[in-house]
């Protein structure tokens, strides 16, 4: 049957390679290839033509973010020329904020074959209290394709949603994210305290404030215990104060009733974000970082191309010399990349770790208070703020470590194993214990912590063992 136009698939394919820099020639040539591979034309798509690519062409070089001067106007402009992407819309209009849902046809398939990619929401408001408006919107998109989709989990990453609406909408378990809290402590520390030694011992007990604090009746006396103990840092300590003290005790009672997510998808999350960042803060493009109208373009072309062409070489297997390295890793896959001979542990001191480096392997970089979220490398990865792999490939050796390791050294250094397992919810655990050692290396080592309870009777480490 014969169609004037092109198919919007094709459509959409073509524009995603023109906007990530491919030639018309290298269209048209790897078009050609795929027809022939199908074995000859059927359709209007198989007679993809030179004109039809130049017409794309001449759109995109076209087309602007700035549909209108006013950036308001602008966007609902977009809106009304993208329905069948626009999941949900709420302009700001008194006390309602302002709200898009952006989702193409790709995101959705991506959402319902591999669970990512799902879409985008962008708000003018940044409590939970309107999450149901957008989700319930977006389920519904979701089950109009395949009622039978559940997600495995979902994260969150503040601790005032109501975990009750995204359990109704998608009928999953919630966990807690603490990507975003982990990295703007550490940047802050970075940016606000000059001595490393400082940094890490701060690094640490602010890891303890939300962690062991289920075994402390009153939130607040832990924190006021690390802010005596830290009295001169004065700047770390206005930020803490200011931005994270109202509202440490919503964090604490998060992490004590859901489980909360692993590093691994920590690391997916903290690749997406240092792409998006890479692209939206380009200085080249500071002159538009107050429009929204600029921020829905550059999502829904450039970066939306970028995911696109990645996946279509993983799975078609063309391209690959356009391949963007740090779209297929991230530091928890290097990390597993990283061999057990570059681990070095210390039985007689569990408080640091050394790992070889991967690209000059006459360098060693340290580890303190290694297997714990809130341990922290001396590489200048870690020293930026991001997740660090030598870290992650740690969890997994400090099991393969211990499981020969003697109680005795157990027992001298307590506080060790303590801080290395409090950061895991106990639940979470034994909900995900199949899923890496890492997991097992926790319950190991709490069970090593509760055989030492019993031996002692009165040990000190009674205490910490209740809430593990």
């Amino acid at each position: 049957m014969y169609a004037p136009r092109i198919s919007e698939e094709l459509r959409q394919k073509v524009m995603s390679m023109l906007y990530v820099g491919i030639s018309l020639d290298n269209v048209m040539q790897h078009h050609m290839e795929e027809v022939q591979r199908h074995g000859g034309p059927h359709n209007r798509d198989d007679f993809l033509t030179r004109n039809d690519v130049r017409n794309m062409e001449r759109l995109i070089r076209n087309s602007s973010h700035e549909l209108h001067g006013n950036d308001e106007c602008s966007v609902k402009m977009w809106v009304q020329r993208h329905q069948k992407h626009v999941f949900f819309f709420q302009d700001n209009c008194g006390s309602e904020p302002f709200i898009l849902g952006i989702q193409t046809d790709w995101q959705l398939q991506q959402m319902l074959h591999y669970g990512h990619n799902v879409a985008w929401v962008i708000t003018s408001c940044d409590v939970g209290q309107d999450i149901h408006k957008w989700m319930v919107s977006l389920v519904e998109r979701i089950r109009t394709k395949d009622p039978r989709f559940r997600p495995n989990a979902f994260l969150v990453d503040d601790p005032s949603f109501e975990t009750s609406i995204i359990r109704e909408a998608f009928q999953c378990r919630v966990l807690v994210c603490l990507w975003h809290i982990r990295r703007a402590w550490l940047k802050c520390l970075l940016k606000k305290c000059c001595n490393f030694d400082v940094q890490r011992e701060m690094f640490k007990h602010l890891g303890r404030i939300l962690y062991c604090t289920r075994n402390t009746p009153n939130t607040l006396d832990a924190v006021e215990e690390f802010m005596q103990i830290f009295v001169d840092q004065c700047a770390f300590m206005d930020y803490f104060r200011n931005q994270w003290l109202p509202k440490i005790e919503l964090w604490v009672n998060s992490i004590r009733t859901l489980p909360v997510a692993s590093q691994e998808p920590y690391s997916a999350i903290e690749a997406y974000h240092l792409r998006l960042k890479s692209k939206v803060f380009n200085k080249l493009h500071a002159s538009f970082w107050l429009r929204v109208d600029w921020l829905i373009h550059t999502l829904t072309t450039e970066f939306h191309s970028l995911y696109w062409l990645d996946q279509y070489i993983v799975e078609t297997g063309y391209f690959e010399n356009l391949r963007d390295g740090s779209f297929s890793t991230n530091s928890w896959y290097e990390a597993m990349h990283i061999p057990d001979v570059d681990v070095l542990l210390d039985e007689e001191n569990l408080q640091l770790a050394k790992v070889i480096s991967q690209t000059d392997r006459t360098v060693a970089y340290t580890i303190w208070n290694p297997g714990s979220e809130f341990s922290l490398c001396d590489c200048p990865w870690s020293r930026m703020g991001n997740l660090e792999m030598n870290s992650h490939d740690l969890q997994t050796m400090c099991f393969k470590f211990l499981k020969d390791l003697p109680l005795d050294h157990i027992r001298a250094q307590p506080n060790t194993l303590i801080t290395m397992s409090c950061d895991v919810n106990q639940e979470e655990a034994d909900h995900e214990q199949k899923e890496g050692e890492s997991k097992k290396y926790t319950k190991y080592v709490i069970e090593k912590l509760k055989t030492l309870e019993s031996n002692d009777g009165k040990n000190k480490l009674t205490t910490h063992c209740q809430g593990l």
